[in-house]
């Protein structure tokens, strides 16, 4: 093989994810020093427990699991992270119980085009279609809608609106967070999507900025137990495609001076 060749194989090889769509199992930090607190107005994504917005007598969701919770001060309190990787964007919330299989829906709400309302959704629906999705809202509500976050309903049974990213084993996970702020011990909820599907979906793309909020429901349909305390998260931003290619590209070039000397 010349050395033209095994260049423009080598270069295939590392601008092929970028050209087609890239599904990678992700592999969610465990450290929690590896994930960064999302942020409301620079401090942290705070869900205050015992509390459920729209509920008039601000009663806790029940059972505990549904009750998000966190602090301000310490980032080992927050409420929400996020991580993310070459091929994924990851999500962490914490909640006030152990989740338990086959009764909960935890939702990462997504605003897309800068306005006020939930314009999709990224969950963990562990209670009627068992899979890790996101779906597209048919509702405008958000935090200065009345009531607040009350009516985001969301277009299920639709295949263009929807899109599967795929097991709940392998897409999300629950673990022990080794904290007990309302005297339960608190786990992590965690859950992943890939960027071809977040893109697919979403329409954004490199440099492109979203924000989010937090929720829980015992149904896919709407949510019911515990909504925002407040209003959407400081802005994220969609990474470059071109930021991993030029990280792989040094890659490519040792081994093709490594393929040429062996010639």
């Amino acid at each position: 093989m010349t050395m033209k060749k095994i260049g423009l194989y080598l270069t295939t090889l590392v601008l092929a994810p970028w050209v087609s769509p890239v599904h990678a199992d992700p592999t969610f930090p465990s450290s929690l020093l590896d994930w960064t607190v999302i942020t409301v107005g620079g401090s942290n994504y705070v869900d205050v427990e015992t509390d459920n917005v729209d509920a008039q007598a601000y009663a806790a969701p029940m059972p505990n699991y549904y009750d998000l919770v966190g602090s301000i001060g310490s980032i080992s309190n927050a409420t929400a992270y996020t991580a993310r990787d070459a091929a994924n964007l990851m999500f962490r919330v914490r909640v006030d119980d152990q989740p338990v299989a086959g009764m909960s829906v935890y939702a990462v709400l997504l605003n897309t085009d800068g306005d006020d309302f939930v314009d999709y959704i990224l969950q963990i629906d562990d209670a009627n279609d068992l899979r890790v999705e996101i779906v597209q809202t048919s509702t405008d509500y958000g935090p200065s809608s009345s009531p607040t976050w009350g009516g985001v309903s969301q277009l299920q049974n639709v295949a263009s609106n929807q899109v599967t990213v795929g097991a709940i084993g392998t897409w999300s996970q629950y673990v022990l967070a080794n904290t007990a702020l309302g005297g339960d011990g608190d786990y992590f909820v965690d859950i992943a999507i890939s960027w071809s599907d977040f893109a697919a979906m979403t329409s954004l793309t490199g440099s492109d900025q979203f924000s989010v909020a937090f929720a829980t429901s015992s149904q896919h349909i709407n949510l019911n137990k515990d909504k925002p305390d407040g209003g959407w998260s400081d802005l994220l931003t969609v990474p470059e495609p071109s930021t991993w290619v030029c990280v792989l590209l040094p890659f490519a070039g040792l081994a093709l001076r490594r393929r040429c000397r062996r010639a």
